[in-house]
């Protein structure tokens, strides 16, 4: 597979906005992971609505360290504030950018807001952010697909 990208010299006559073309012949994994990928970047850019109380706050996805769960709510971390989510977290793991990685049946970190990762003893590693003291935690079953999501992240 290769990449190509142009540069348009003017907006199109007829309006038309710029696009991502994905061309294949035979729909393969790799193919539906890149059109994935994609789709997740491009919603990303609008941000994401989380609440608290009856008011509604448009954030940056960039701003949100971590989703967790808290007696059925999905309680979103940013490093002064908490908001809450009306998904749960697997739709939120679908629709959040790559950044965002599994770390427990409860929690989803933005793996760009990683500061440190400290194993314990009994497996479970905590998780410390820049700028806070927010932690969360990773289960020892998640650790193997965070660290490589992790290391294809920051390459």
């Amino acid at each position: 597979m290769r990449l190509r990208t142009e540069r348009l010299e003017s907006a199109g006559k007829d309006g038309s906005e710029e696009e991502i073309v994905i061309r294949y012949r035979t729909r393969t994994e790799e193919v539906e992971k890149l059109e994935s990928a994609v789709r997740r970047l491009l919603s990303a850019e609008k941000g994401i609505t989380l609440y608290r109380e009856d008011t509604e706050f448009y954030l940056p996805c960039e701003e949100v360290l971590f989703f967790e769960t808290d007696d059925r709510k999905v309680v979103a971390h940013t490093a002064k504030e908490l908001f809450y989510a009306k998904d749960n977290l697997s739709a939120l793991e679908q629709a959040l950018p790559y950044q965002f990685i599994r770390a427990s049946k409860s929690c989803i970190v933005n793996a760009a807001a990683v500061f440190s990762i400290r194993r314990g003893i009994t497996g479970v590693s905590e998780i410390g952010f820049r700028d806070t003291k927010k932690t969360a935690f990773m289960s020892r079953s998640y650790y193997r697909s965070f660290m490589d999501k992790m290391e294809e992240i920051r390459r």
